[in-house]
């Protein structure tokens, strides 16, 4: 079954509930599928002919999967089923018609219907609808590649189109990154997929503007025998199997409602590969290895990751699951930067690929425990204040009660002072031999607990 799809990932995502005949949100099957968007344009409506029936009839859906839709109207009713087509009715499926927001507008069968689902817009822009298989737990149907009718979408008459009133854009201006002609252009090598931008280019200053950009790309002068995106922003960079020393085509094509306009093609070359092996592996992983009770960031329930590189040239991939090995991969991802996301009191492992343009080598799989997310608490009635702040070594805690104790973490969540009640001079603390930088004080006196920031310098 061949489909246009563009992904998107997102780490540790909420999952509202996961009963059968529930509001899925979960659909691991497949997608967010974007075929409705690049055959139709996205959500059909009235243009005084009636409203046309847009069904996908080259490929078949299965369950647990979804697809995303652009320029659906708040107020406009709509109807997505699986009537039509080979296989349609081998099982039921149940319909998830999710906003932008994230907010359910439908979910389930009409009254009466197996294979139907009707709901009015509460926003506007691009749903996603999900499908599931009626009375079986959310992303758990054993029909995931089992034929059930082609997807469609229709609306109800009297939906009318907006008016456009503009004339297509004018074609874009020239490349800005790539330049046109430019070599030696730098691929950031995945262990997936390779990393290659931005892609930038000059939009027409004359004629009535462009509301968005395609972008193709190919190998062949007509740029068009690999693939395109819609919908893409200058400025963007395309994860792909980007290959050295080859010489690509891409055009940008500038689109509005009353159509669009193909622009010039231009061309670049990337560079030649120059390692001639692997890269060296990473160590020192922080969070160390088997490290219990790492505390998150409560803003976002973050973590940073560091290691020690053996090789300054490589990019990374960091690899991140609650089994092991880690299944869910970071490619790119920098020495230091955050995970956002992760949930208290659980086990991890991850591990850290380095990868150049000669090859891979795959990291050791670590592991950590989390503990609490360390809270700074804002906008309250403050129970404690500190001075100076900055400081440069002695701070200061004003406060009606008797401290028991103060905890100082870094942005790691790590603790890296401690003070019982006998360490405290008249309620102050020496932070002289901190290195400087952001820290979390934790401080907790006759059971009152609050985290404030503070600079060290």
């Amino acid at each position: 079954m061949k489909k246009i799809t563009l992904l998107t990932f997102a780490l540790f995502t909420l999952i509202l509930s996961n009963e059968a005949n529930a509001q899925c949100t979960d659909f691991s099957g497949g997608g967010p599928y974007t075929n409705f968007n690049s055959l139709f344009g996205g959500a059909p409506c009235d243009d005084g002919t009636g409203c046309p029936f847009n069904e996908i009839s080259t490929f078949e859906a299965w369950a647990d999967e979804s697809y995303v839709m652009d320029n659906i109207v708040v107020g406009h009713t709509y109807t997505f089923s699986l009537c039509n087509g080979p296989g349609a009715g081998t099982w039921v499926p149940s319909f998830s018609i999710i906003a932008p927001s994230g907010a359910i507008d439908a979910f389930g069968l009409d009254v009466g219907s197996t294979c139907s689902l009707t709901w009015t817009a509460t926003e506007a822009g691009t749903y996603t609808i999900g499908i599931s298989e009626a009375g079986v737990p959310c992303d758990s149907s054993t029909n995931a590649t089992t034929n059930n009718g082609f997807p469609a979408i229709t609306c109800t008459n009297g939906d009318t189109c907006e008016a456009c009133i503009v004339s297509a854009p004018d074609a874009v201006a020239s490349a800005v990154l790539p330049a046109d002609g430019a070599t030696d252009v730098e691929i950031a090598y995945g262990e997936a997929n390779n990393n290659l931008g931005p892609f930038e280019w000059l939009a027409a200053t004359t004629g009535d503007p462009a509301d968005d950009f395609n972008i193709s790309f190919g190998t062949n002068p007509a740029a068009d025998n690999i693939g395109g995106l819609s919908g893409f922003a200058s400025g963007g960079s395309i994860n792909f199997g980007w290959l050295p020393n080859t010489t690509y085509f891409w055009t940008i094509e500038a689109v509005n409602c009353a159509g669009l306009t193909p622009g010039p093609i231009w061309s670049f070359t990337t560079s030649a590969c120059t390692d001639t092996a692997a890269p060296a592996g990473v160590s020192a992983p922080v969070p160390a290895d088997a490290a219990p009770n790492v505390t998150l960031n409560a803003d976002g329930n973050a973590l940073l990751f560091n290691w020690t590189e053996g090789d300054p040239n490589a990019t990374f991939t960091l690899n991140l699951g609650v089994t092991n090995p880690p299944t869910q991969p970071f490619v790119n991802f920098e020495n230091g930067a955050p995970i956002t996301g992760l949930a208290e009191n659980t086990t991890y492992f991850w591990s850290v690929d380095a990868v150049n343009c000669f090859g891979t080598t795959a990291g050791t799989v670590w592991s950590f425990t989390t503990g609490i997310a360390l809270s700074v608490e804002e906008n309250q009635i403050e129970t404690f204040s500190v001075y100076p702040n900055p400081t440069s070594a002695v701070l200061n805690i004003k406060t009606t009660k008797e401290i028991d104790n103060v905890t100082v973490f870094n942005l790691l969540g790590q603790s890296v002072a401690t003070y019982s009640k006998s360490d405290l001079s008249n309620d102050s603390i020496d932070l002289s031999k901190l290195s400087n930088g952001l820290y979390l004080v934790r401080i907790s006196a006759e059971g009152t607990t609050q985290t404030i920031r503070v600079t060290k310098e």
